[in-house]
């Protein structure tokens, strides 16, 4: 029972923000979606040099390797899941208003950078695509 990690101090917006400024630099490195040897290699090396960059700017102590991968995973996490609640939200039906936006800065951040990744792919074969389509996205 000795061993049990201590539980690290929340990330504040601004931290945050470091952060995902330090892994925009090495985009292509980060979001490679291989998995052979070499790219392992490089990412981890990418993640030592991140690492070393954010704790030499941040604030509320140091940070380690896996808090500020876990914290990335995060931030994409929930930017997805935002993005998704907020179009739930502004096509529901029924009568009442329209629930604000639930999109925080850094989530709105995020998703600038990951478009890719939560844009659907064009249907060709949709032909109601025209009428329907998604100016918001």
């Amino acid at each position: 029972m000795d061993n049990k990690r201590s539980r690290g101090a929340n990330f504040t917006p601004t931290e945050k923000r470091l952060l995902w400024e330090e892994v925009i630099k090495h985009k292509d490195v980060v979001e490679n979606k291989q998995s052979n040897k070499v790219t392992i290699l490089s990412k981890d090396k990418v993640w030592d040099t991140i690492t070393k960059s954010y704790n030499s700017c941040q604030t509320s102590g140091f940070r380690g390797k896996c808090a500020l991968k876990s914290l990335y995973d995060n931030m994409k996490r929930t930017a997805k899941k935002n993005l998704s609640q907020d179009r739930t939200n502004a096509r529901q039906t029924g009568g009442g208003s329209y629930e604000p936006s639930v999109m925080t800065p850094i989530d709105n951040m995020v998703i600038e950078e990951i478009r890719d990744q939560v844009t659907p792919l064009p249907n060709p074969y949709d032909g109601a695509s025209a009428i329907f389509n998604d100016s918001c996205v």
